[in-house]
């Protein structure tokens, strides 16, 4: 049922831009437009999407766009992005808020306004698994769009049809990001000299996230492991500082890479849900522990090893005893724990120096 939507979509998105003619008035150049809903920009990853941007010169231009009610008015929204001459634009799905036909209209909208003004779509899918967000992604770069997710879509091609699709990808950090976190002063503990490391948990908490952490507790107190592990649940109102200095309290960041997309949406057919949830992708916490100068731990994902030396820069692990085994290791090897650490943030700074995000986005758009 999926792939016969992904179909349908992808055909009317194509007709309505066959139909849709360019306009005569219209020389788009190298500006960018990143977009989001107000909620949308409280969050750190579009804004370190923005500001690594700005930061890439790939652009001539870098605009930032919140979208309120009136985006959803085709003549203020035309007129905007003709003003702005912007031949690129960053779209999120998530900033789609409403009822289903509301998100439809604006998606049509926004596909007949990009081939009016010659625009190309630049879609992240932060969620593929979410269908309605996928299907919106798959209309709006339909025929000449890029869409970019950070989940290894090499075995499902079938959802994606037709697309252009840039996977895995690793999501952005910005230099000035790396540079506040230089300012706030935490410097990274010494791991050789401190009897006890501290294993931090940030973000949501959904089930299976809470399942590995009881695991992974348990086992440290079972095995008698020199790690005390912290959790901090996910708060929306905290301020960037304050974000920052939570994770740099930490000797260790831990995450999960499954999907936290609740169980009901896993059922039935109906563009709303959700598939392929079994699938975990490479999430936003593995470049900013890197970037931190703190030892990681991810569970697997599939494109993890396309960017990363998976045994000397980070601590991959596929099931809590397997993560258990190898805290063991280093816990009675610090030295080898302190070398994983460097090792994990000189590739990150390292992919920071040469514009990994955009540079790959710019070179799959030429």
């Amino acid at each position: 049922m999926s792939l016969y939507i992904t179909k349908i979509v992808y055909w009317v998105a194509s007709i309505i831009r066959l139909l849709t003619p360019v306009s005569k008035h219209v020389t788009p150049i190298d500006n960018l437009i990143v977009e989001a809903g107000i909620n949308g920009w409280k969050t750190i990853f579009l804004n370190e999407v923005y500001q690594s941007a700005l930061e890439s010169k790939i652009f001539k231009n870098v605009f930032r766009l919140c979208t309120t009610e009136n985006s959803l008015n085709f003549r203020f929204t035309y007129k905007n992005l003709q003003k702005l001459e912007c031949g690129f634009y960053f779209f999120d799905p998530r900033t789609l808020q409403g009822p289903l036909l509301k998100k439809i209209f604006h998606t049509i909208k926004l596909i007949v306004i990009f081939k009016r003004l010659n625009i190309t779509a630049i879609s992240v899918l932060t969620d593929p698994s979410l269908r309605l967000n996928r299907l919106i992604s798959i209309a709006l770069t339909t025929n000449s769009g890029i869409l970019v997710t950070f989940m290894d879509i090499s075995n499902l091609n079938q959802y994606f049809y037709k697309c252009k699709v840039i996977s895995p990808m690793l999501p952005p950090i910005s230099r000035l990001t790396r540079l506040e976190i230089e300012n706030l002063n935490v410097k990274p503990r010494n791991l050789l000299l401190e009897d006890r490391l501290t294993i931090g948990i940030k973000g949501d908490l959904y089930s299976s996230r809470l399942k590995s952490i009881s695991e992974l507790k348990n086992g440290i107190m079972k095995r008698k492991l020199n790690f005390e592990v912290r959790v901090t649940p996910k708060d929306n109102n905290l301020s960037s500082e304050l974000y920052w200095k939570e994770l740099l309290n930490f000797d260790i960041v831990f995450t999960t890479t499954k999907q936290g997309i609740d169980e009901l949406n896993t059922q039935g057919n109906l563009p709303y849900k959700a598939d392929f949830t079994n699938v975990n992708q490479i999430v936003f916490r593995v470049t900013e522990a890197l970037v931190s100068n703190r030892v990681l731990i991810c569970e697997n994902a599939p494109g993890l090893n396309h960017f990363f030396d998976t045994s000397s820069d980070l601590i991959v692990y596929e099931e809590i005893d397997d993560l258990l085994d190898k805290l063991e290791f280093y816990d009675l090897n610090r030295e080898a724990l302190l070398s994983l650490r460097n090792a994990g943030n000189a590739r990150i700074l390292k992919y920071l120096d040469l514009d990994l995000f955009w540079g790959t986005i710019k070179s799959a758009l030429t």
